[in-house]
């Protein structure tokens, strides 16, 4: 007679975009669980990683990172009012901010690798050597696919 209605949840699952944010959460939960001991999150871990060499401008940081700079100015926020960074201006161009590692960032960083090395452990053994492979390099290729699709003038910023 009528038209079946379909659940949420069948819905849901027609929109790849929430598929990729459901699994993004689930991931970084997980991530979380296992990094929190070290003080920082999940998302904080990249950014302490990408400073591990030393100073970068918050422009590179945010093309490194592919956030947009407010984004990196509220992963910075917490980390700064902790001391773990540092947030200075570029002597060599005022209009500039360096970011680096304080040295108690550097301790945070290190005690941090070691959580985030079981965290992709933890993962790693759930998927399995062949499904992480696929995972990885699915995500890769998205990534790269859609970066080069929406193109604009705000990639600059994003992490071209």
């Amino acid at each position: 007679m009528g038209k079946e209605q379909k659940s949420v949840e069948q819905l849901l699952n027609e929109c790849a975009g929430f598929d990729l944010r459901r699994t993004a959460r689930r991931v970084t939960n997980l991530y979380d669980q296992i990094i929190e001991p070290s003080g920082i999150t999940a998302a904080q871990w990249p950014l302490l990683r990408a400073l591990e060499h030393g100073t970068l401008s918050m422009s590179r940081l945010s093309t490194e990172l592919q956030v947009d700079r407010t984004s990196l100015r509220r992963m910075l926020d917490p980390l700064e009012k902790h001391n773990l960074v540092a947030v200075s201006r570029d002597p060599l161009d005022k209009r500039s901010r360096l970011v680096s590692l304080t040295e108690q960032g550097d301790l945070a960083r290190k005690s941090a690798h070691t959580h985030w090395r079981r965290a992709q452990e933890t993962l790693f053994q759930i998927l399995g050597e062949d499904q992480w492979r696929d995972l990885v390099s699915v995500l890769r290729k998205t990534n790269r696919a859609v970066r080069e699709a929406t193109r604009d003038d705000r990639d600059e910023t994003l992490g071209s």
